[in-house]
C-alpha cells in the first residue's frame, strides 16, 4: 500500500472517531482567553480546529497532508489549507498533537506569522491502548513519540512566559470507535494488516472488541498535556 493510500485510509479512521479530549484540554489551557485569529498547525481532519472555534474570530487550519485536508468539514469561520499561510499574521499558533513532527527550523519558520505579544500553544494527549491490544494477544507497540514534548530549552521564548498543565481523563467509547482509534495510526494499521493478513481489518477488530468488552462502553485512560508561551 502506498504512503498516500495509507494517509487516506488512516484519515478516514481519524475522521470517524476522535476522543472528546481536545475541548477538555483547551478549556484548561485557554480558559476565558479570546483571540482575533488562530492558526492550528498540523490540524489533521480538523478535530482540533473545530475545538478552537469558541476562542477566536478568525480560524485557519493547516496540514501538509492533502489527504487530511480533504476530509475536513467546511465551516464559515474556518479556512483549511495544505499551503502554509505565510502572508497572514495570527495571535495564537496552536500545535495539537503535531509538535513531534516539526523540527526546530520549521518552528522558527512558522513563528514568522506570530507577532510580538502573540501566543503559542502546544497540546497533546496519549491514550493507554494496552487493553485493546491485550484483546488480540498483541503487545502494545513501542514508540518514540513524546506527547509531553514542549519548546522548553530551545531558547525561543522566555521561561517566564511559559505555563503548563497535566491532567488525567477517562474516556468511554464503543467497540467501533475503539477500532477507529486503533486504525487512525498508520503504524497500528500496518501491524494489524500483517498479523491478521487482512487488507481491511476494521470489521475483524470491531467484532473482537465486542466479544471481549461486550455491548457496553470501553473505558480508556488518557493523559492530557499543554504548554502555553507568549512571545515577548
Amino acid at each position: 500500500m502506498s504512503l498516500e493510500l495509507y494517509n487516506r485510509t488512516t484519515a478516514l479512521h481519524y475522521l470517524a472517531y476522535r476522543p472528546p479530549i481536545h475541548k477538555l484540554i483547551l478549556a484548561n489551557a485557554l480558559q476565558d482567553n479570546f483571540y482575533d485569529s488562530i492558526l492550528d498547525i498540523g490540524c489533521g481532519t480538523g478535530t482540533s480546529t473545530q475545538a478552537l472555534l469558541p476562542y477566536c474570530n478568525l480560524l485557519w487550519g493547516y496540514d501538509p497532508s492533502e489527504a487530511m485536508i480533504e476530509k475536513t468539514k467546511a465551516h464559515s469561520k474556518i479556512t483549511y489549507t495544505s499551503d502554509f499561510p505565510y502572508a497572514h499574521k495570527f495571535d495564537l499558533l496552536s500545535f495539537f498533537g503535531s509538535l513531534n513532527y516539526i523540527n526546530l527550523d520549521e518552528m522558527k519558520s512558522f513563528m514568522k506569522v506570530l507577532p510580538e505579544g502573540g501566543s503559542l500553544l502546544c497540546c497533546d494527549f496519549v491514550i493507554n491502548l494496552k487493553p485493546l491490544f491485550d484483546c488480540f494477544g498483541l503487545p502494545l507497540p513501542k514508540t518514540n513519540y513524546q506527547p509531553d514534548k514542549s519548546l522548553s530549552g530551545l531558547n525561543l521564548f522566555s521561561e517566564k512566559s511559559h505555563q503548563r498543565g497535566r491532567t488525567t481523563y477517562t474516556i468511554q467509547c464503543t467497540s467501533k470507535e475503539a477500532t477507529h482509534l486503533l486504525l487512525g495510526d498508520s503504524n497500528h494499521l500496518q501491524l494489524f494488516q500483517r498479523h491478521f493478513k487482512l487488507q481491511n481489518p476494521t470489521s475483524f477488530l470491531t467484532k473482537g472488541l465486542q466479544q471481549t468488552f461486550g455491548g457496553g462502553g470501553i473505558n480508556l485512560i488518557a493523559q492530557g498535556y499543554w504548554d502555553c508561551y507568549t512571545c515577548v
